[in-house]
């Protein structure tokens, strides 16, 4: 099996938010037993990151590929950041993946588990099916708070902003899913594995298979692997913590090839424009073309029709923005833009509000989408934080996106959003 470094007496310098032992664990392989037991890895990947010009951080939430991380930074260590091989933005991190516990039917979720301790509750919401009236809400949120096992992977999470026009997918090993109501992968061409639910059609998924993921995802040794896109994000997993270079290298090297099988499937899709020519009206709902995308929350849909009637700005259908721009560099798939003079200037542009799933559904991140100025150095891919406007500002095909670190949860100051961008591309691209 893959090799990893031993455990370094002291070996903690990394954020140790994992060291929490009053949570439950399990194993998905025998050998990752003791990586289970420590509930941390056993030493960080600075020497790793440091190799190939990676940022290394602790246990931390990633804006741009958000919707690939787990529920809560607490799950995460060891996240490195960068330009991936391929050239896109990525993330490689250590994870605890969280498994839902009942006290009487035990792990909620298929395939043997090893060495597993942990305290488990009644099914969620229990006394509130079978009373008549409520006593409790359900489980409590915020990390380690679920009725849960908690088990360590490893991770490589790629933006993947051609692809954002494709439907959620997520692969696992057949048995890890249940047979119910999920997709057996095995008539398309990939034996062994299943995809979670029905909705994306056949030929897509085979198309997405046959332009190699079925070849990578074939090819894995793990007990456990995951491949799961949603929300521009793609995020490949497996078991255990991996620290040696060559494991991690060939994990990456594997999930830039699902990456580019998604990109390929999805360019039947794609009808590349320029920034400035406006994009198909808004209809209020996912275009016939891609039914599957995702449904803005109509209180966000209300709000986002207020701000183009007092700001004289044209509501755009947030699918088209991808479909136009297939490499626009925003965090998460749009849920809402609006094209015209940015509100209280006289600059053209359009206000994006990307949204990214999962425990952040319910939120929106504000962004700024202008022409960048024609000599404008390149940025890092992944784009550059502006800490005296906390926004990440990214330049790609000539178009420079300023997006807010925290995501907004209600009404937004547009005029603060305008200026804060305005401010920030003036820095990165020297033109203030």
């Amino acid at each position: 099996m893959t090799a990893r470094r031993p455990v370094a007496a002291g070996a903690d310098g990394y954020d140790p938010s994992m060291a929490d032992h009053s949570f439950g664990y399990a194993a998905f392989a025998p050998e990752d037993v003791e990586d289970a037991q420590r509930r941390r890895p056993p030493t960080d990947l600075g020497a790793y990151a440091a190799a190939r010009g990676w940022e290394l951080f602790g246990s931390t939430l990633v804006s741009t590929v958000r919707a690939a991380q787990p529920d809560w930074a607490e799950y995460t260590a060891n996240v490195v950041s960068g330009a991936m091989p391929d050239g896109s933005y990525g993330v490689i991190e250590h994870e605890l993946y969280e498994v839902e516990t009942h006290a009487s039917t035990g792990i909620q979720f298929g395939g043997a588990f090893y060495g597993a301790r942990y305290s488990a509750k009644g099914p969620k919401g229990f006394w509130n099916k079978v009373l008549p009236f409520q006593i409790s809400a359900d489980e409590p949120e915020g990390p380690f708070a679920g009725s849960a096992a908690y088990v360590p992977v490893t991770a490589v999470l790629l933006r993947v902003p051609e692809a954002a026009l494709l439907p959620r997918l997520v692969i696992r090993r057949s048995d890890r899913m249940s047979g119910v109501g999920n997709t057996d992968l095995g008539p398309l061409g990939l034996g062994g594995y299943r995809l979670a639910g029905t909705v994306a059609p056949p030929a897509l998924v085979q198309a997405v298979l046959a332009a190699g993921a079925g070849q990578v995802l074939a090819s894995l040794p793990y007990p456990f692997v995951e491949a799961r896109y949603a929300y521009g994000s793609l995020a490949l997993r497996c078991n255990g913590y991996l620290v040696d270079d060559s494991a991690l290298d060939a994990l990456v090297s594997q999930a830039c090839g699902i990456a580019a099988a998604l990109r390929s499937a999805a360019a039947p899709f794609l009808a590349p424009r320029p920034f400035q020519v406006a994009l198909e009206p808004d209809v209020g709902g996912p275009p016939e073309w891609a039914p599957w995308y995702p449904v803005t929350n109509h209180l966000w849909t209300n709000g986002f029709r207020d701000l183009a009637a007092r700001h004289d700005l044209v509501m755009e259908q947030p699918a088209d923005l991808h479909r136009a721009n297939p490499r626009l560099p925003v965090a998460g798939v749009a849920h809402g833009v609006l094209r015209g003079n940015l509100p209280g200037t006289q600059v053209p542009g359009r206000l994006v509000f990307t949204g990214q799933g999962g425990v952040t559904v319910s939120q929106v991140r504000a962004g700024v989408a202008m022409a960048a100025p024609p000599d404008a150095a390149p940025t890092p891919v992944g784009g550059v934080m502006d800490p005296a406007t906390d926004m990440r500002a990214e330049i790609a095909d000539g178009v420079i996106v300023c997006w807010n670190r925290q995501r907004s949860t209600g009404g937004m100051d547009t005029t603060e959003l305008v200026a804060s961008a305005l401010a920030t591309a003036a820095r990165i691209t020297g033109s203030g």
